[in-house]
């Protein structure tokens, strides 16, 4: 299988990725990378605990790793937990009712990445 067959399953973005890593065997090494990174798991792990700061910032790491990596749906909801968890000035999540429906799509988007990787 091709790096194509990944991102046309995890709804990337390979023309920017190849932008910017340049290298196909790059892009691969990085992809690898990323599902051996703990980010996604600690991001589940502080939401179930109720560490509410831990979670924002690895949603918002996970929102940054793979917008680098262009898997666009994962950073696009990646971001709108983030931000839902982003605290307010008085340091409360702006929306937490939403984050279980934003952290569902997250799930499903993670899945559909592991699945594009597993086809490299």
């Amino acid at each position: 299988m091709s790096l194509e067959d990944c991102y046309g399953v995890c709804g990337g973005d390979l023309a920017a990725v190849r932008g910017r890593l340049l290298d196909d065997a790059r892009i691969t090494k990085y992809l690898n990378f990323f599902l051996q990174d703990d980010t996604y798991a600690n991001l589940g792990t502080s939401l179930e605990s109720g560490d509410l700061a831990t979670a924002f910032r690895m949603a918002h790491t996970l929102k940054g790793t793979s917008m680098e990596l262009g898997l666009v749906q994962l950073s696009q909801d990646a971001a709108a937990l983030c931000e839902a968890l982003r605290p307010d000035d008085a340091g409360v999540p702006k929306n937490l009712e939403a984050a279980p429906e934003l952290k569902q799509k997250v799930d499903d988007d993670y899945l559909l990445v592991q699945a594009g990787i597993a086809l490299i």
